[in-house]
C-alpha cells in the first residue's frame, strides 16, 4: 500500500490501482491551508495496519496539485521523520518547485532537507529513501505542452538502482524535444551568456504575471457567494470549496452524478468555462470543490471571474439556498 494525499493528483491512485496496490489516503486540511499533521499520518498508517495493508511508500506533492499549497520547512521535516520512522520510501512530486507566489513562502527540496538532517544526525536518517520528481512541463517551458522530466533516487543500493535501470532500458526513449527541454531546465543561461538577460526578463515577466493572477483569482473567488478559496501559494491551480444547496445535491444523485460534477457541468454548458470537479481528486465527505487554473491571461481571467460569479448567483436561484450551511 501507499499513502497518498487527499486531495491528490489522480495519477497516483490510478497507477497504484493498475498494479494491484492499495490506496491509503491521508487528509490535507483545508482550514489549515491544506496542510496535514503528524497525527493524521499516524492514524492513516494505523488504519492501514488494522486493514492488513503493508505500507511501502508515501507520496507528497509540493507545491500542491490541486490545492496550490506550499510546504514550510517544518512540514518537510515532519514528513521525512514520519517516513523514516515507518520505513517508507518518500515519493516527492516537486514539479511545481519554481512556481511559488506568496510573499515569505519558499520551496524546500526534500533532498536538501534530508541532507541537512543526515548531517546533524547521520545515524537516524542513514536508511531514509527518497525519490524526487521534476518536470519541464511546469514553470516556464511549454506549460504542459512539452513533456520531459527526471527522477532522482536517494538512499538506494546499487543493486536496486540496477533494477530501475533495467526497467528504464525496456522502455522507449523519451522524445528528443523533451530531452532538450530537460537539459535547458537544469542548465539555464548563466550570467555572461548571450541569452541570459533576455531569459531573466522573460522568466521574471512570466512569474510576476502568474503571481498577480494567483492573488487576483484568490480574492475574486472569495467574493463569490457560496465559494471559499484558500490562498494560492504556488503551482498553477486554485481548489475552492463550493456550498451546494440540498436540491442540487439530490438532483445530482438522481442523475447519478457527483454534486460538484453537476455544478462543473452546468458551469461549462452555460459559460464555456472548464473546471474539474473536486470529487476527481478526493475530498472530505460532505465537501464539494472544483479545480481551476491561473493560466488564462489577465484580461481573460477577469472575464472568467465575472462569468463564474453570475453563474453561481443563477445556480443558487435555481436550486435554492444552502439552509445556513455557509452559502447564501
Amino acid at each position: 500500500g501507499m499513502l497518498i494525499p487527499r486531495p491528490q493528483y489522480p495519477l497516483y491512485s490510478a497507477a497504484l490501482t493498475m498494479v494491484g496496490g492499495r490506496i491509503v489516503y491521508y487528509d490535507m486540511y483545508e482550514e489549515k491551508g491544506w496542510k496535514t499533521s503528524y497525527e493524521e499520518l499516524n492514524q492513516a498508517a494505523a488504519d492501514a495496519f488494522t486493514d492488513g495493508t503493508k505500507l511501502r511508500a508515501i507520496t507528497v506533492i509540493n507545491p500542491g496539485n490541486p490545492v496550490g499549497a506550499v510546504l514550510d520547512h517544518d512540514d518537510v521535516v515532519m514528513l521525512i521523520n514520519f517516513a523514516t520512522e515507518q520505513k517508507l520510501v518518500i515519493l516527492a512530486d516537486e514539479v511545481y518547485q519554481e512556481n511559488v507566489y506568496k510573499e515569505g513562502k519558499k520551496f524546500h527540496s526534500f533532498k536538501k532537507v534530508l541532507r541537512e538532517l543526515q548531517k546533524d544526525d547521520p545515524e537516524t536518517y542513514k536508511d531514509t529513501q527518497l525519490i524526487s520528481f521534476h518536470s519541464t512541463s511546469k514553470g516556464i517551458i511549454g506549460e504542459c505542452g512539452q513533456r520531459g522530466g527526471y527522477m532522482e533516487y536517494v538512499g538506494f543500493s546499487d543493486m536496486v538502482l540496477t533494477q530501475f535501470t533495467k526497467m528504464a532500458a525496456t522502455s522507449l526513449s523519451s522524445n528528443t524535444l523533451g530531452q532538450i527541454f530537460v537539459g535547458l531546465m537544469v542548465n539555464p543561461p548563466q550570467p555572461g551568456d548571450p541569452s541570459y538577460e533576455l531569459f531573466q526578463k522573460e522568466t521574471s515577466g512570466i512569474f510576476e504575471s502568474l503571481k498577480r493572477r494567483a492573488l487576483r483569482l484568490t480574492d475574486a473567488l472569495n467574493k463569490v457567494p457560496g465559494v471559499s478559496c484558500q490562498p494560492i501559494d504556488g503551482a498553477m491551480y486554485a481548489f475552492p470549496s463550493v456550498k451546494l444547496p440540498p436540491k442540487a445535491i439530490e438532483d445530482a444523485k438522481q442523475k447519478e452524478q457527483e454534486p460538484d460534477g453537476l455544478w462543473c457541468l452546468e458551469l461549462l454548458e452555460q459559460t464555456g468555462i472548464v473546471t474539474v470537479p473536486g470529487s476527481g481528486f478526493g475530498q472530505m465527505d460532505g465537501s464539494y470543490h472544483f479545480r481551476t487554473t491561473i493560466l488564462p491571461p489577465d484580461e481573460l481571467l477577469e472575464e472568467v471571474v465575472k462569468k463564474l460569479s453570475v453563474f453561481q448567483e443563477d445556480f443558487m436561484k435555481k436550486y435554492g439556498d444552502c439552509n445556513g450551511s455557509g452559502g447564501y
